[in-house]
């Protein structure tokens, strides 16, 4: 039991610190972001590298300061969204690990916090995918990435929706560990009830 005390300390002071720096990560995105928004002829013209598979491909052609900044207005929305995911999951694993680290282990409320967290899992996961799928679509029609292929080579280039379910998953293993959560509450407060 002092082992589990112990490590369930350890965790949540390393949770605390992945809190604070996500934390931080939103602020500098935010601000970033609204740089990029108001001040958009800053943005020089640069080169651009597309990831296919586990292919990089840089551009010899430079993109346009539009481009770029297309490029940026679309990324960084997803990328705060995911940093308030993780910043909020990271609030409720340290929620769990709170009565824990005191030696409880069925405490009243983990059950719940679980719940929230598997919801919680569902809800970003689905927004994830679907700002994913609009960020492939959007960067497709504003850089013309069709147009990097020699047409002599590629016949026919196609976008394909490919969609992450993994968050399914995740969600299913967190609903089954709030379930027993939820159970071992319950025999707890029975047991207590008896003494």
């Amino acid at each position: 039991m002092k082992k589990m005390i112990k490590m369930a300390r350890a965790i949540k002071k390393a949770l605390r610190v992945f809190s604070v720096a996500a934390l931080i990560l939103i602020g500098v995105a935010i601000v970033v972001t609204a740089i990029l928004y108001f001040a958009r002829d800053i943005i020089p013209a640069g080169v651009l590298s597309i990831k296919l598979g586990n292919y990089n491909m840089v551009l010899s052609e430079q993109a346009t300061s539009m481009q770029m900044f297309i490029s940026w207005a679309v990324l960084m929305p997803s990328a705060i969204i995911k940093l308030i995911f993780f910043r909020y999951i990271v609030k409720l694993l340290c929620d769990v690990l709170e009565p824990l680290s005191e030696g409880r282990m069925f405490d009243k409320g983990i059950g719940m916090i679980l719940t929230k967290m598997w919801h919680a899992i569902l809800c970003f996961g689905a927004i994830v995918v679907v700002l994913e799928e609009i960020t492939i679509f959007a960067l497709d029609y504003y850089l013309d990435l069709s147009s990097i292929f020699d047409t002599d080579i590629v016949s026919n280039v196609e976008l394909s929706v490919v969609i992450d379910c993994s968050f399914l998953v995740w969600a299913a293993i967190v609903y089954l560990l709030s379930f027993v959560f939820k159970v071992g509450e319950k025999l707890q407060q029975l047991e207590d009830e008896t003494i």
